[in-house]
Protein backbone atom coordinates (compact mmCIF):
# COMPACT_ATOMS: atom_id res chain seq x y z
CA UNK A 1 0.00 0.00 0.00
CA UNK A 2 1.08 3.45 -0.98
CA UNK A 3 1.83 5.65 2.24
CA UNK A 4 0.79 9.53 1.32
CA UNK A 5 3.01 11.13 4.29
CA UNK A 6 6.30 10.33 2.27
CA UNK A 7 5.12 12.52 -0.71
CA UNK A 8 3.90 15.05 1.65
CA UNK A 9 7.64 15.62 3.13
CA UNK A 10 9.34 15.43 -0.40
CA UNK A 11 10.23 18.75 -2.02
CA UNK A 12 8.41 20.57 -4.54
CA UNK A 13 10.13 20.67 -8.11
CA UNK A 14 9.92 24.03 -10.12
CA UNK A 15 7.70 22.43 -12.85
CA UNK A 16 4.52 22.20 -10.01
CA UNK A 17 5.02 26.09 -9.67
CA UNK A 18 5.19 26.30 -13.40
CA UNK A 19 1.57 26.03 -15.05
CA UNK A 20 -0.05 28.84 -12.60
CA UNK A 21 2.79 30.83 -13.86
CA UNK A 22 2.65 30.32 -17.14
CA UNK A 23 -1.40 30.88 -17.27
CA UNK A 24 -0.18 34.02 -15.70
CA UNK A 25 2.11 35.28 -18.10
CA UNK A 26 0.03 34.27 -21.46
CA UNK A 27 -2.40 36.44 -19.71
CA UNK A 28 0.00 39.64 -19.50
CA UNK A 29 1.28 38.98 -22.87
CA UNK A 30 -2.38 39.00 -24.99
CA UNK A 31 -2.93 42.19 -22.85
CA UNK A 32 -0.48 43.57 -24.14
CA UNK A 33 -0.72 42.29 -27.52
CA UNK A 34 -4.34 44.21 -27.45
CA UNK A 35 -3.02 47.35 -26.18
CA UNK A 36 -0.62 47.42 -28.73
CA UNK A 37 -2.69 47.09 -31.39
CA UNK A 38 -5.15 49.62 -30.47
CA UNK A 39 -2.29 52.33 -31.01
CA UNK A 40 -2.92 54.57 -28.10
CA UNK A 41 -3.00 58.29 -28.86
CA UNK A 42 -2.30 60.89 -26.40
CA UNK A 43 -4.62 63.61 -27.30
CA UNK A 44 -3.15 66.31 -25.46
CA UNK A 45 0.23 66.23 -27.40
CA UNK A 46 0.97 68.85 -29.36
CA UNK A 47 2.87 68.54 -32.70
CA UNK A 48 4.11 71.84 -34.36
CA UNK A 49 4.65 71.74 -38.19
CA UNK A 50 5.88 74.16 -39.86
CA UNK A 51 4.36 74.21 -43.51
CA UNK A 52 4.90 76.94 -45.99
CA UNK A 53 2.75 77.46 -48.71
CA UNK A 54 1.33 80.54 -51.12
CA UNK A 55 -1.22 83.05 -50.03
CA UNK A 56 -3.37 83.10 -53.39
CA UNK A 57 -6.69 84.97 -54.27
CA UNK A 58 -8.73 82.74 -57.35
CA UNK A 59 -10.26 85.72 -58.67
CA UNK A 60 -13.46 84.92 -61.60
CA UNK A 61 -14.84 86.81 -64.21
CA UNK A 62 -18.77 86.40 -63.63
CA UNK A 63 -20.12 88.77 -65.83
CA UNK A 64 -22.50 87.95 -68.97
CA UNK A 65 -20.04 87.49 -71.91
CA UNK A 66 -18.99 84.29 -69.36
CA UNK A 67 -22.32 82.51 -70.54
CA UNK A 68 -21.04 82.26 -74.11
CA UNK A 69 -20.91 78.88 -75.75
CA UNK A 70 -17.72 78.88 -77.72
CA UNK A 71 -15.95 76.81 -75.02
CA UNK A 72 -18.06 74.08 -73.86
CA UNK A 73 -20.82 74.33 -72.45
CA UNK A 74 -19.97 77.79 -71.84
CA UNK A 75 -16.80 79.89 -70.58
CA UNK A 76 -17.99 80.06 -66.65
CA UNK A 77 -18.29 76.34 -66.75
CA UNK A 78 -14.40 75.76 -68.00
CA UNK A 79 -13.36 78.20 -66.28
CA UNK A 80 -15.16 76.41 -63.06
CA UNK A 81 -13.58 72.67 -64.38
CA UNK A 82 -10.21 74.54 -64.36
CA UNK A 83 -10.52 76.35 -61.15
CA UNK A 84 -11.19 72.82 -59.15
CA UNK A 85 -8.57 71.36 -60.74
CA UNK A 86 -6.12 73.51 -59.91
CA UNK A 87 -7.76 73.49 -56.25
CA UNK A 88 -7.30 69.82 -55.82
CA UNK A 89 -3.74 69.49 -56.79
CA UNK A 90 -2.65 72.09 -54.05
CA UNK A 91 -1.55 70.71 -50.39
CA UNK A 92 0.06 73.63 -48.11
CA UNK A 93 -1.04 76.64 -50.41
CA UNK A 94 -3.97 79.12 -48.76
CA UNK A 95 -6.65 79.87 -51.24
CA UNK A 96 -9.61 82.25 -51.08
CA UNK A 97 -11.51 83.36 -54.08
CA UNK A 98 -12.99 86.46 -55.32
CA UNK A 99 -16.24 86.60 -58.00
CA UNK A 100 -16.71 89.67 -60.44
CA UNK A 101 -19.08 91.27 -62.54
CA UNK A 102 -20.28 95.14 -62.45
CA UNK A 103 -19.01 94.73 -58.69
CA UNK A 104 -16.45 92.03 -56.52
CA UNK A 105 -17.18 90.26 -53.62
CA UNK A 106 -15.20 87.61 -51.65
CA UNK A 107 -16.66 83.85 -52.17
CA UNK A 108 -14.04 82.77 -49.87
CA UNK A 109 -11.45 83.82 -47.71
CA UNK A 110 -7.99 82.36 -47.65
CA UNK A 111 -8.42 78.68 -46.17
CA UNK A 112 -6.59 75.24 -46.25
CA UNK A 113 -10.07 74.02 -46.57
CA UNK A 114 -10.39 72.45 -50.05
CA UNK A 115 -13.40 71.15 -49.88
CA UNK A 116 -15.57 73.84 -49.10
CA UNK A 117 -14.16 76.33 -51.58
CA UNK A 118 -15.08 73.22 -53.96
CA UNK A 119 -17.90 73.08 -52.82
CA UNK A 120 -18.63 76.65 -53.04
CA UNK A 121 -17.26 77.21 -56.78
CA UNK A 122 -19.38 74.08 -58.06
CA UNK A 123 -22.27 76.18 -57.20
CA UNK A 124 -21.75 79.31 -58.21
CA UNK A 125 -24.31 80.45 -61.03
CA UNK A 126 -24.08 83.44 -64.00
CA UNK A 127 -26.57 85.55 -63.05
CA UNK A 128 -26.28 85.77 -59.73
CA UNK A 129 -24.58 88.84 -58.73
CA UNK A 130 -25.06 91.79 -61.58
CA UNK A 131 -23.52 90.97 -64.80
CA UNK A 132 -23.86 93.98 -67.11
CA UNK A 133 -20.34 94.48 -66.88
CA UNK A 134 -16.66 93.67 -66.07
CA UNK A 135 -14.85 95.50 -63.30
CA UNK A 136 -11.62 93.90 -63.17
CA UNK A 137 -10.03 96.52 -61.36
CA UNK A 138 -12.20 96.66 -58.43
CA UNK A 139 -11.99 92.64 -58.79
CA UNK A 140 -8.37 93.16 -58.14
CA UNK A 141 -8.76 95.36 -55.41
CA UNK A 142 -10.51 93.16 -53.08
CA UNK A 143 -8.65 89.97 -53.97
CA UNK A 144 -5.67 92.56 -52.80
CA UNK A 145 -7.30 93.79 -49.74
CA UNK A 146 -7.94 89.68 -49.09
CA UNK A 147 -3.93 89.14 -49.53
CA UNK A 148 -3.18 92.38 -47.40
CA UNK A 149 -2.74 91.07 -43.93
CA UNK A 150 -0.99 87.56 -45.41
CA UNK A 151 2.27 86.77 -43.66
CA UNK A 152 3.24 84.40 -46.26
CA UNK A 153 6.48 84.54 -48.36
CA UNK A 154 4.40 84.62 -51.29
CA UNK A 155 1.34 85.75 -52.65
CA UNK A 156 -0.55 86.14 -55.66
CA UNK A 157 -3.91 86.85 -57.31
CA UNK A 158 -5.07 84.58 -60.27
CA UNK A 159 -7.22 86.29 -62.51
CA UNK A 160 -9.65 84.47 -64.51
CA UNK A 161 -11.52 87.11 -67.02
CA UNK A 162 -12.92 86.89 -70.95
CA UNK A 163 -12.71 90.33 -71.39
CA UNK A 164 -12.03 93.75 -70.96
CA UNK A 165 -12.68 96.29 -68.39
CA UNK A 166 -15.57 98.38 -68.86
CA UNK A 167 -16.62 99.36 -65.47
CA UNK A 168 -15.38 100.32 -61.66
CA UNK A 169 -13.84 102.71 -60.11
CA UNK A 170 -10.60 101.33 -59.75
CA UNK A 171 -8.87 100.83 -63.17
CA UNK A 172 -6.80 97.40 -63.72
CA UNK A 173 -3.39 99.70 -64.25
CA UNK A 174 -4.05 101.36 -60.95
CA UNK A 175 -4.82 98.11 -59.37
CA UNK A 176 -1.78 96.83 -60.63
CA UNK A 177 0.27 99.43 -59.48
CA UNK A 178 -1.20 98.69 -55.61
CA UNK A 179 -0.53 95.03 -56.30
CA UNK A 180 3.33 95.79 -57.19
CA UNK A 181 3.28 97.83 -53.99
CA UNK A 182 2.17 95.21 -51.71
CA UNK A 183 4.36 92.67 -53.54
CA UNK A 184 1.64 90.78 -54.91
CA UNK A 185 1.89 88.93 -58.40
CA UNK A 186 -0.87 88.74 -60.52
Amino acid sequence: FSMAGLLAKTRRGWRTYLPPVSVGLRAVVIGLVVVALSRPQDINERRSTEMEGIDMVLTLDMSGSMAEPDISPTRAEAAKEVVLDFISRRRNDRIGAVVFAENAYTLCPLTLDYSVLSSMIEELQLGVISDKATAIGNAVGVSLNRLRKSDAKSRAIILLTDGTSNSGNISPEQATAFAKTLGVRI
